[in-house]
Parts: C-alpha cells; sequence; structure tokens
C-alpha cells in the first residue's frame, strides 16, 4: 500500500483526493491517503476499484469531501474496497447519492458525516458504518451485508431492502424527514438493536420482511411509530414506543397476512390504539399499555396468543376482539379506566380464551361479549363497574371467577346468551349478582353473597340453572323470577337474605331438589308455587323432590309454534322442506311405537352447509326445540362451539374437550359452527387434531346414553370432504340440508324486519337503496349475508341518530324513520381503512 500525501496549502503536494487515484503512477497499487485540513471540491466523481484509504492528517471533522458537478462523491466499484476516516462527505445532487457502494465492493466508514439530499446507498455491496453521522437523507441499503454501529440520524433514515440481513446497533436517529419513513425494511431480515427513534417517523415494515429489533425505544413519533404490513414477520424485544405525537393513530399496527411477535414491550401515550392487528396474527410475552386513548389492544378478524399483558389508563376496552378473530390470553392485569362503560374485555363475535385475568378500578365491565363465544377461567374483578355482560347468542364457559364490590351486575345475560359458570365466588354485587333475561344460565358450585338487590333476578324468557350454589346475605331477594321466567335449584342453600328466599311471578317456572332456605328476612319463599313436583315438604322452605313439570327444562313450546317459526323465516324453502321432512319421519315413527310397533330407525344428526350468516344457528336451534317436542330429546341446552373451543394444546387434551361439550349437550344439541375447519383445506395436508375431534364425536354418536344431536355447519365443499374422510360420521348423519345465498330482496327484508324490531321504519327510496347495496356486496367472496345486514343496519341507526340530534327532523316519523341519506353516510358503507393503512 503506498501513502500518499493530500494538501490544498502545500504546493509539493496533490491537491485532489481523485486526482491521486486517477495517477497513472500509482495504477494497480493500493493507497493510504493522509488528508491535510480543507474543504475538498472534487471535478470528477472519485472512482475506487481498489482497496483506498482515506485519513485526515489532523484528526476527525478536519476534511470535507464533495463533488464540483451533478455526480457521486465516491463510486466504489466491484472488487474495490474504500475505507475512510473522519472525513465530511457533502453533495447538494438531488440525483445522485453522495456514496455508492456497488455489487461486489467493500465499505468501510469510520466517524465520518454524510450531508445530502440523497442517501448514500450500499447496493449488494458489504459495508462497515461505526460512529457515523447522517443529516437530511441517510443510507439505503440494499441486498448488502454488514453492520451500522454508533451512528447518527439527524432528519435522515435507513431503508433496508433486498434480501440482506445487516446489523444495526446503537444507533440514534432524530427529526422526521419529509418523505421516508425513518426505518424502513422491505423484503429484508436486518437486526436491529440499542436503538432510539426520538421525535420524528416510525418504523415500517413491507413486503414479507423479517426484522429482528431488540432494545428499540420509539419516542414523538409523528407519524405511525410501528407498523408491519404485506406478510411480514418482524419480531420486537423490549420495544418502547411512548407519547406519539400523530393524532389518531396506533402506537402499534400489524396489518393483512404479516405476524408479530413481541417480548416486554412497553406502549405510553398512543393517541388511538396501543397494539392493534387487523386480520394477521400477533404473539405476545410481556406487554405493558399505559394512557392509550382508545383500545390498548385490538385484534380486529386476526389470531392472537397473549401472555403477561399489562394495561392501564386506557380510553376504550383493555383488549377488543372484533369480526371473527381468535385469541387466547393467559396473564393479564388491567385497571384505572378514563371512560364509563367500556369493558376491560371487549369481544364481538369472535372467539377467544382467556386465564388468568384481573381487572381492578374499572368502570365499566370486566368484560363484554357480543356473539361468538369463548372461556374465561380464573378471573378476578375489584371494583368494578360490573361482571361479565354477554348479547346475541354468545356462548360462554367461566371457570374459577371471583368478582368483589361491582357497581352494577356479576352476570347480565341477555339475547339468547348461554352462559356455564363453575365454581364462582360473586360477592358485593351493587346490584344482581347474576341477571338473566331471553338468555340460559348454569351456575355450578358457586358462591353468591352480599348483592345489593338480588342474588339472581330471572327475567322474561330467562332460564336459570343452580347446582351445589350457596345464595346468600343480598340485600335484596335470594332468588326473583319474573313472568316467563324459568329457574331450577338442585342441592343449593339461600339464606340471610333480607327480603324472600325466594320471590317468583305467577308465570314462573320454579324447580327445586334438595334445596334449603333459611334465615331469609323477608320469608323463605311463601309466594312461590312449585308445580309437578313429586317430593313432599319437610319443613319451612324445605322441598324434597325429583323431576316434575316444574323443571325448567321441561317446558317447551308446541311443535306447531316451533314450525310457524320455521315457515317464518326468510328464503331457504329447501331448507324447510328437508327439516318438515325430518319432522314427519318423526312423527310416524312415534305413532309406530304408541301402536306397539318397533320404532323407525331415523337419524337425528345433521349437516346444514352454506355460506356465512345464512341462519343455519338458527334453523339449528329450531331442529332442537322441535325434537324435544316430538319427544324425540329431554329438554337439553343447546351448546355452540367450533374448532378452538374443541382442539386443544396439549397431547390428550383434544379428547377430553369433545367429551367436555358433549356431556354439556347431554339431552340437547351440540352445534359444531366452522365444523369444515376440522379438515385441511389442502388434501396432502395432515391434521390430527381435527382427525381426534371426529373420531371423538363420532365416539360419543355410537355410544348409549349419551342423548344428543349433533348438528354441524360450515361451508359446504369442505364438509363434504369431512365426511368422505369419515365414514363413521357420514353413516351417522341423517342428511345434509345445503343453504343457499339471500336474495337482494330478501336480505332488504331482513333488514326490514330487524330495524322494525329496534324501532325504525324504511323511508322513501330505502327500500331501492338496500337491494342495490346488496346486489353489489354479494359479489365479494367473504360477503357474509347476516353480518353484512346487521353491519348496515348499525351504521344507518348511528347516522339516523346524529342527524336527529342535530336537528335534521320536521316530524315526529322522522325521529324512527330511515332516509336515503342516512344509508348514504359514510358510516355505513365505509370498512375499517384509516389512512395510511
Amino acid at each position: 500500500m503506498i501513502t500518499v500525501r493530500v494538501s490544498k496549502s502545500d504546493p509539493a503536494s496533490v491537491s485532489s483526493l481523485g486526482q491521486v487515484i486517477r495517477d497513472p503512477r500509482y495504477a494497480g497499487s493500493d493507497l493510504y491517503l493522509r488528508v491535510d485540513p480543507g474543504d475538498y471540491v472534487e471535478p470528477q466523481v472519485i472512482g475506487v476499484l481498489r482497496h483506498v484509504v482515506v485519513v485526515p492528517a489532523e484528526g476527525a471533522g478536519t476534511v470535507t469531501v464533495s463533488a464540483a458537478d451533478e455526480t457521486n462523491v465516491f463510486n466504489v466499484h466491484e472488487g474495490g474496497h474504500l475505507e475512510i476516516h473522519g472525513i465530511g462527505v457533502r453533495s447538494s445532487s438531488d440525483d445522485y447519492p453522495p456514496l455508492y457502494a456497488q455489487e461486489g465492493a467493500r465499505l468501510r466508514a469510520v466517524d465520518c458525516v454524510f450531508t445530502a439530499p440523497r442517501r448514500v446507498n450500499v447496493v449488494g455491496a458489504r459495508a462497515e458504518l461505526v460512529g457515523c453521522r447522517f443529516e437530511d437523507s441517510g443510507l439505503l441499503w440494499d441486498s448488502g451485508e454488514g453492520s451500522v454501529r454508533d451512528c447518527y440520524f439527524a432528519k435522515a433514515v435507513i431503508a433496508v431492502q433486498g434480501e440482506c440481513s445487516p446489523r444495526i446497533s446503537g444507533t440514534i436517529f432524530t427529526g422526521a424527514h419529509d418523505d421516508w419513513h425513518t426505518l424502513y425494511v422491505s423484503g429484508a431480515s436486518p437486526e436491529v438493536s440499542d436503538c432510539a427513534l426520538v421525535d420524528g417517523g416510525g418504523i415500517y415494515v413491507r413486503d414479507r420482511a423479517t426484522p429482528e429489533f431488540t432494545d428499540v425505544r420509539v419516542t414523538g413519533a409523528r407519524d405511525w411509530p410501528v407498523r408491519v404490513y404485506e406478510r411480514s414477520r418482524a419480531s420486537f424485544t423490549r420495544l418502547v414506543v411512548e407519547a406519539p405525537r400523530k393524532e389518531g393513530t396506533d402506537a402499534f399496527f400489524v396489518h393483512g397476512d404479516s405476524e408479530s411477535v413481541l417480548h416486554d414491550c412497553e406502549i405510553t401515550g398512543s393517541t388511538r390504539t396501543g397494539l392493534a392487528i387487523e386480520g394477521g396474527r400477533l404473539t405476545v410475552h410481556g406487554l405493558t399499555v399505559t394512557g392509550a386513548a382508545a383500545d390498548a389492544v385490538l385484534v380486529d378478524g386476526g389470531e392472537a396468543a397473549l401472555t403477561d399483558v399489562r394495561c392501564s389508563g386506557v380510553g376504550k376496552a383493555a383488549l377488543l376482539v372484533a369480526d371473527g378473530a381468535r385469541v387466547s390470553v393467559s396473564g393479564m392485569s388491567v385497571s384505572e379506566s378514563t371512560q364509563e362503560g367500556r369493558g376491560a374485555i371487549a369481544s364481538v363475535r369472535s372467539r377467544f380464551e382467556v386465564s388468568d385475568l384481573r381487572v381492578s378500578r374499572w368502570h365499566g365491565p370486566m368484560a363484554i361479549v357480543v356473539g361468538g363465544g369463548g372461556v374465561f377461567e380464573d378471573i378476578v374483578g375489584h371494583e368494578v363497574g360490573s361482571g361479565i355482560h354477554s348479547r346475541e347468542d354468545a356462548t360462554i364457559t367461566v371457570r374459577g371467577m371471583v368478582l368483589r364490590e361491582a357497581r352494577e351486575d356479576g352476570l347480565n345475560i341477555l339475547d339468547g346468551t348461554e352462559v356455564r359458570l363453575v365454581d364462582a365466588d360473586l360477592s358485593e354485587c351493587g346490584e344482581d349478582a347474576v341477571y338473566v333475561q331471553g338468555g340460559y344460565v348454569t351456575v355450578r358450585s358457586s358462591t353468591l353473597s352480599g348483592s345489593g338487590e338480588r342474588g339472581v333476578r330471572v327475567g322474561a324468557g330467562g332460564v336459570a340453572a343452580l347446582e351445589d350454589t350457596a345464595i346468600r346475605d343480598g340485600r335484596g331477594d335470594g332468588l326473583m323470577v319474573e313472568d316467563g321466567g324459568r329457574v331450577r335449584l338442585v342441592r343449593c342453600t339461600v339464606s340471610g337474605n333480607d327480603d324472600s328466599g325466594l320471590w317468583a311471578a305467577d308465570d314462573a317456572s320454579v324447580y327445586l331438589e334438595d334445596t334449603t332456605f333459611g334465615g331469609n328476612r323477608g320469608g323463605d319463599g311463601d309466594r312461590v308455587v312449585v308445580r309437578g313436583t313429586r317430593g313432599a315438604a319437610t319443613g319451612p322452605g324445605r322441598i324434597l323432590g325429583g323431576v316434575g313439570e316444574g323443571s325448567v327444562r321441561d317446558r317447551e313450546r308446541s311443535l306447531e309454534s316451533l314450525l310457524t317459526e320455521l315457515d317464518a323465516l326468510v328464503g331457504q324453502e329447501r331448507v324447510k322442506r328437508e327439516v318438515r321432512a325430518l319432522v314427519d319421519l318423526q312423527r310416524v315413527s312415534a305413532k309406530r311405537v304408541a301402536a306397539g310397533l318397533p320404532a323407525l330407525n331415523v337419524g337425528r344428526h345433521l349437516v346444514l352447509a352454506g355460506p356465512p350468516g345464512i341462519g343455519k344457528t338458527t334453523v339449528a336451534r329450531l331442529y332442537g326445540e322441535i325434537l324435544c317436542s316430538l319427544g324425540g330429546l329431554e329438554r337439553g341446552p343447546f351448546v355452540e362451539v367450533a374448532r378452538p373451543d374443541l382442539v386443544a394444546e396439549y397431547q390428550g387434551g383434544t379428547r377430553t374437550r369433545v367429551l367436555e361439550a358433549v356431556e354439556r349437550a347431554r339431552g340437547g344439541v351440540l352445534f359444531v359452527d366452522g365444523a369444515h375447519a376440522l379438515v385441511e383445506e389442502e388434501p396432502e395436508e395432515s391434521d390430527p387434531h381435527g382427525r381426534e375431534v371426529v373420531d371423538t364425536l363420532v365416539g360419543a354418536m355410537s355410544e348409549p346414553g349419551k342423548g344428543f344431536v349433533l348438528v354441524l355447519a360450515g361451508h359446504s365443499d369442505r364438509l363434504g370432504e369431512l365426511l368422505e374422510a369419515s365414514p363413521g360420521l357420514r353413516e351417522r348423519v341423517a342428511r345434509t340440508i345445503e343453504f343457499e345465498d339471500y336474495s337482494p330482496e330478501q336480505l332488504m327484508g331482513i333488514f326490514a324486519g330487524e330495524a322494525g324490531e329496534r324501532g325504525r321504519t324504511l323511508g322513501e327510496g330505502v327500500r331501492e337503496l338496500l337491494v342495490e347495496h346488496f346486489r353489489r356486496r354479494m359479489k365479494d367472496e367473504a360477503f357474509d349475508n347476516g353480518r353484512e345486514v346487521r353491519r348496515v343496519l348499525d351504521g344507518a341507526i348511528r347516522a339516523h341518530s346524529e342527524r336527529i340530534a342535530e336537528g335534521g327532523y320536521t316530524t315526529v316519523d322522522d325521529l324512527s324513520r330511515f332516509r336515503a341519506e342516512d344509508l348514504e353516510s359514510p358510516r355505513w358503507s365505509a370498512r375499517r381503512s384509516p389512512p395510511g393503512r
């Protein structure tokens, strides 16, 4: 290597770096350039084809190199190797990077300063950048290897793209660039550690990238702090996102088919959601979210597994699960809500498994569940608004719930919801410990104590079955059963309540077995009429007896009313004919038995196949009630499950889960929603878990005394594959009933009916607008009949309410009548798609 002095002040020295490199005397030789202080304006690009080292003679910061024309300052070609130490590289060109390292080149820059409107380019080269400062633009790293260490970016960025995995560590970014994300990763796999992004842009990962971030802090971001898009998989360990400045922005967002894994991360002060995932996959092992303006964690249509999550001071829900998402939570603490009425956990038509949940100092319910369902296990609430609220045919199992000092109800169960509560201790609820109306609740091995009003309140259409449970020391009735309500108590104790032990209206149904009343200051149930029990009263308030006509499961609707309801369903004429054919077979079989002839071998298990949102669940419920009315079933529950409810995470657990579901459905219907998920989409793929579910179900169907009806629902083609793969299942299914999409006119009729139930009528032009909307939306492959009707109706109600609140009405009828403008509002037609996503 030849050493050459470069100086602007010494006439005996060469005054240009490029002149030395181009000098034929040094052709083919590696060069070591000692450069005296000064600003060197190079007339031509400094092309590097060999090993060149540039060092300032008097230390870092004394030499600046720039280009005189529109070109690079340095261009390192294939086979070239450039080392620069402590120099400044400047450029004013909008078209040429100040330094360009080409494929096959090598670059090492130490303690240098790069100032230019274009980024330094490392394209397919191997580079090492240490202690450098980048101003105004930054660094583009494309398909090269190497590292960036202990650097500083001022209003400058790093973009890493292509198939490469450079290491970026100990680097600080300050300020925001007008055009680029501060840390941009596309299709690459960099390892980023010990970095800070301050008062600038954020992290943007896209195009199947697989980066790993460790000990990265994003503070005061002026754009989206963290985004993961386009089938990328990003891992974050000890990430901190704090105080974003952009309004209405999620601090961390995962979109589409992307996936993120978080370990021990922290999000503070988000202006919208702390961590949001829309259709992707999320795994969390340790997360703290503080002060989010909206939800702490949102899972919208994706999948998430959350462990050790801590949320406090959030504006809405700590966890919102929506749009068919599937979520498991193990270890979550929630405290200090900032708004009234928000559930700590909210699930909307989704599936969940939540264990080890702790909620305290929360204004709203511990959980709100609308449709869908799941499992809560080992959950504790203290100083909360209420316990669990459930709506719209949700199916929930709660094991090991402890609730203290809730201001309202412990459980609030409405609209066809089914809740199973086991090993619970609900104490000092401000209103009722359990309130059920139009739903069904089973309470086993639990204690309901110190309620501000009733221990259990059963409203019209509600059913409560309690076993081995104590209801005590409440400030109202132990149990209140209103007209149309039904209650069953087996081996329970009701004691120490300020009013009656049990109060029942005239049109209520009560069944008691081995149940004790005592010390209730308003009486032990003198107004209770127990209908049809065979037991005898052996003392005040104590009744011992067997099952009688007063059992909550013995009062079913007439066959005529059930068939009338079936006929009233919109469309689906073929489905109605198939169900009626089964009913006729059951009737004939019953008449044969009454005449002393053998019963017909009539199968009862069904497959309901067709698109989503078409009424399969409704038909399954009606089918179960029809079988009850014909004596083909006991008055058992309708148990709805899906694959996540049946498949366990450990060996041997799947069979146990399936048998537990069968046992809960004894005497009733076990409805497996999305049963097509029990078979793989690709025939060559193996699914031992789905196979175990099917084999266990077939075994239970064959076992005498199980006494349940299995109804499988799902997509037609996949259910056909499921039956083909399991001859045992195929033999036991009575028939497959095919559902068809509703027509646009039928969907409009359903909309009108549901709107009427919610006190709304349709004004001029609304029907035509609805038909056109549904016709257009039905072309979408993901179209969901029922969900689309609910979505449009909910949006129209919001738009109508806002219009009325702003004075948009002239007559009383306008207060309940939709106009076309309510349906033309963006609120009902737009999907959730914020700017930038």
